[in-house]
């Protein structure tokens, strides 16, 4: 990688297992997507939001978190599989034993 290049961030292990940050408050609008209410804001989250965190109650990877959900189709998958990342980069979701993480301000 050249000095010019950007560096695209952390990476999320697929089989790497993950838990939900405890005291997260949930709320669901009309069209099934969930909002996930957080010290530092709300956090909007793709339908299959509240079946996807649910996985995450135990240790549970990506991988395996995805292969259990019903999905309509391909981009279904890849929404959820995005919503995955994006709770982790949140700190929504994180490695069990790891101290709280909570996100920084919304800009």
């Amino acid at each position: 990688m050249s000095d010019s290049q950007t560096d695209p961030g952390p990476r999320l292990d697929a089989h790497a297992p993950l838990q939900r940050a405890g005291h997260v408050r949930l709320e669901l609008d009309g069209a099934g997507r969930v909002r996930v209410q957080w010290p530092d804001g709300d956090y909007r989250v793709v339908p299959h939001g509240l079946e996807i965190l649910s996985r995450f109650t135990t240790p549970t990877s990506a991988a395996e978190a995805l292969a259990t959900v019903a999905f309509s189709g391909a981009r279904d998958w890849v929404a959820a599989r995005d919503a995955i990342r994006d709770l982790w980069l949140a700190g929504l979701i994180q490695e069990p034993g790891r101290p709280a993480h909570l996100p920084g301000p919304r800009v």
